[in-house]
């Protein structure tokens, strides 16, 4: 597809406010305010790492999907599933549920406009038939 879908722009928000609230979560678990990484745990520094990495990659996908690109789709596809599945194997409650349902979104979009970024510059027949 020759145009930009209109979701495109919403997945790259999505995406960028996901970034955010792993920023969030760092800072909130930096500081030692996280009840179950306190500032004595010593995996407290270890899931911030982590979460600032998730806040990089996000943050960069999110940049890097304003133009087709099979792998930067991929490369979303796989770290938005690969942090569904995470979250899916620890104990789930409401905040496990927000955070699916915010990767849960962006990874959708991604799957609705696939040929997009799968396949830059090829035309539909509807797209065709309009020019």
């Amino acid at each position: 597809m020759a145009n930009r879908p209109s979701t495109v722009r919403l997945t790259r928000i999505v995406l960028l406010v996901d970034s955010l609230l792993w920023l969030a979560f760092a800072v909130f678990t930096g500081v030692g305010a996280h009840p179950s990484f306190g500032p004595m745990s010593e995996y407290m520094w270890p899931v911030t790492l982590l979460a600032l990495l998730a806040t990089a990659l996000l943050g960069g996908l999110s940049v890097h999907l304003g133009n087709p690109s099979p792998l930067g789709y991929w490369l979303a596809v796989g770290f938005l599933a690969a942090m569904i599945l995470a979250s899916l194997f620890d104990q789930f409650g409401l905040a496990d549920l927000i955070f699916v349902t915010a990767i849960a979104l962006p990874l959708l979009l991604l799957v609705k406009d696939r040929a997009w970024y799968l396949h830059p510059g090829v035309t539909t027949e509807r797209e065709r038939g309009a020019a």
